[in-house]
């Protein structure tokens, strides 16, 4: 291994470290020592049949968070029956398969080995993320180590507290798909595509975004070539949508109708609880740097031009010009998962133009995310004192 390869390698291994450590007491902290609490599993949903020997941690009244739906998907990756039947949106579900067919593929379907698996390639892709932003930071002459910075990425923090894997494996494609624009070959950069693809729907946007850019210089040819990278997601897309009910999205329209929403919620349990207050106040900071995101994505594209990344900003600018208008869609957990590629990127070219502003949206976005892990680490605090 050259001595630049260590240097991007180093990140990668200490961000596994830290992600295990945090593993180690939530499972011992919270759950009791039983490792599929991480998969926040609640008693509004049914556990498969098949997973009756795995004892599921499932928290009291709650309807838990998509993890539990990614865990069965992981069990059962060709639509099993058992699997599909307890989950909220099988459709959508099962369309995001890179990781749960990952870790079943790792297990060699041994349904004992996939929690493991699983755990496995979410550290995989810790570790490709860390890496690939090592790799960006250094040609920007920023010391590797930032790139540790990763793990507080919404969508990657998130996922290693609640396992959606999703949207970590989706950011850590983002940065690689930068990572070979001007790097190695170009077949990397076609199964990066193929992959970003199968990970999450929004996940096409790498594909489309360059496939444009070929476009603009005039090379049809390369750009017909590189678009059928997700021709075998669409083909698996049509597969999930035969064998599964339709899945209506149906929600109200309403330019900034997110910020309406935020101002509608009752205050009185937030002056009762410090915690609730300081969450509100945290909610309009993550709404306000969303936004900020947003103008930040137009921005790039008209100072870049047609360049992949800079139309990867673009499509993820136009998405959220949507999504922050429709109802239910107000919270740091769901737009900042979704959204964590753009606030990566925009961070990214904030540096590139040594403007700290870049790096405005994320900030403002994080206390609302440390807010989600304030609960879980006091009672952490809590046992450990009591040893």
């Amino acid at each position: 291994m050259t001595a630049m390869g260590r240097r991007h390698w180093i990140p990668g291994l200490l961000g596994i470290g830290a992600v295990l450590v945090w593993w180690q007491f939530s499972v011992w902290g919270l759950y009791g020592g039983n490792w599929t609490g991480l998969f926040c599993t609640g008693t509004k949903f049914q556990v498969p049949a098949p997973l009756e020997f795995e004892h599921v941690y499932r928290t009291p009244g709650s309807a838990g968070f998509d993890g539990q739906f990614y865990h069965y998907a992981a069990h059962g990756p060709l639509l099993g029956e058992k699997f599909a039947a307890v989950m909220d949106e099988p459709r959508l579900r099962y369309q995001r398969i890179l990781v749960p067919a990952l870790a079943w593929l790792l297990a060699l379907g041994k349904q004992q080995y996939i929690d493991r698996a699983l755990f496995l390639v979410t550290l995989a892709f810790v570790f490709a993320g860390v890496v690939w932003l090592a790799r960006l930071l250094e040609d920007r002459g920023v010391h590797p180590l930032w790139s540790l910075l990763f793990l507080l990425v919404p969508g990657v923090t998130i996922a290693v507290e609640r396992m959606t894997v999703p949207d970590l494996a989706l950011t850590a494609l983002t940065l690689g798909f930068c990572v070979h624009l001007g790097h190695g070959p170009s077949w990397k950069l076609y199964w990066l595509m193929m992959a970003a693809a199968f990970t999450r729907e929004v996940g096409v946007f790498l594909c489309a975004a360059y496939c444009v850019s070929l476009l603009f210089e005039r090379r049809f040819r390369t750009a017909l070539l590189f678009g059928t990278a997700v021709l075998p997601w669409a083909a698996w897309c049509y597969w999930v949508y035969v064998h599964t009910p339709t899945f209506v999205y149906a929600h109200r329209f309403l330019p900034f109708m997110t910020v309406v929403q935020l101002a509608g919620q009752p205050l009185e349990s937030a002056r009762s609880h410090g915690l609730a207050l300081f969450s509100r106040v945290c909610d309009w900071l993550a709404l306000a740097g969303m936004w900020m995101a947003v103008v930040w994505g137009f921005l790039i594209v008209r100072r870049k031009g047609p360049q992949p990344a800079a139309l990867v900003c673009l499509a993820f600018a136009l998405l959220g010009c949507y999504m922050l208008s429709i109802e239910e869609q107000y919270r740091a957990y769901d737009f900042g998962r979704l959204f964590s590629p753009l606030l990566v990127l925009v961070a990214l070219h904030g540096l590139a133009v040594r403007s700290i502003f870049g790096a405005l949206p994320l900030a403002l976005i994080l206390p609302r995310i440390a807010v989600l892990f304030a609960s879980g680490l006091l009672t952490i605090a809590h046992k450990l004192a009591r040893l």
